[in-house]
């Protein structure tokens, strides 16, 4: 007996007079009964009409170690079919109704989705196993909500390669273009693209200002910078800590520190991280000399808030092929 043929004799069963049906037929023994006491429908409870222009409620992030939860009673699997990768794993990110496992019972499958986005911590249950009725939880648990859209603060190829790592996490999108770069790649690929200034980068891509009004006014989460311009700018991290925007990469504090080299190297030094020998801070010629004539020559005059190279020059010993070169070694 099929599915169908049990609906239909259960439908059959509610308009006869019969109070109590026993059915057998090979390893299916089935058995309905009617109560006596005629069940009262609960009162419909309307929802009170939302205030124009107010937003429509949104699910509570899942804190740390929250769990998701499965319709109770039966044998939860976790691959829709064996041998097929499973549908969640420890640190995946998931969205909001994705399936994350499946609940077979009584020979039908219903999906478990995820309620909202959130990274899976922890598979809790084996593939097959048997859950009963109203049991714990059993598929995995969350931590964060994900980002939902993400300004780039940037263009050309890194701008390219952070809309399509984002699309494959299904993250919206918000491309900044100057006036000559309208066309541009980014700008066709992002899911939004909001004009910030002119051709000249200081009056666009660097234009704090027009960036973080178009992070706010766009609705996003986060302003991703991408490298160059303003990835290493302290002053821009914190201000979009202040805008209420998370900023993909370092603090402030922390850039800060990494910018000048003498405090990235003394803040090594004071974590116990091994650094090349050399002077401690920034040093005149003479103090120059009197460190390089310790740790032994050739020795790299390295300015304190160079980058990419810049600043740097052999020294040798005096009257050697390489003297030493006036600078602020580190």
């Amino acid at each position: 007996m099929d599915l169908n043929e049990i609906k239909a004799l259960m439908d059959r069963f509610d308009t006869s007079a019969c109070t109590v049906l026993e059915l057998e037929e090979g390893n299916l023994r089935l058995r309905l009964e009617k109560g006596t006491a005629p069940v009262s429908a609960a009162p419909e409870i309307q929802a009170a009409p939302a205030a124009p222009g107010a937003a429509a409620p949104q699910p509570a992030p899942v804190e740390e170690g929250q769990t998701l939860n499965a319709p109770p009673g039966g044998h939860l699997l976790r691959r829709p079919r064996p041998g097929e990768a499973p549908f969640v794993k420890a640190g995946d990110q998931v969205r909001k109704g994705q399936t994350v496992c499946v609940l077979e019972a009584m020979k039908m499958m219903s999906e478990v989705p995820a309620p909202v986005d959130c990274i899976i911590e922890e598979v809790l249950v084996k593939d097959g196993e048997l859950v009963g009725f109203d049991a714990p939880p059993c598929s995995a648990s969350g931590r964060s909500e994900m980002f939902r859209r993400v300004l780039i603060a940037n263009r050309g190829e890194i701008a390219v390669r952070i809309i399509r790592a984002c699309r494959e996490l299904e993250i919206e999108t918000v491309a900044v273009y100057s006036a000559a770069d309208r066309d541009a790649l980014h700008v066709q690929l992002a899911t939004r693209a909001v004009c910030i200034g002119p051709a000249r980068a200081a009056e666009s891509y660097l234009n704090q200002a027009a960036i973080l009004t178009a992070a706010v006014e766009t609705g996003c989460d986060a302003v991703h910078p991408g490298y160059g311009f303003l990835s290493e700018n302290p002053d821009f991290a914190d201000l979009c800590a202040k805008c209420g925007l998370k900023f993909i990469g370092p603090s402030g504090d922390v850039i800060r520190q990494m910018g000048s080299k003498a405090a990235a190297k003394a803040l090594m030094r004071r974590s116990g991280v091994p650094v090349v020998p050399g002077s401690e801070g920034a040093v005149d010629l003479e103090e120059a000399r009197r460190v390089a004539d310790e740790v032994g020559y050739p020795v790299l005059v390295k300015a304190s808030a160079g980058g990419g190279g810049r600043g740097h020059a052999p020294g040798g010993p005096a009257g050697g092929p390489a003297g030493p070169v006036p600078g602020r070694p580190v």
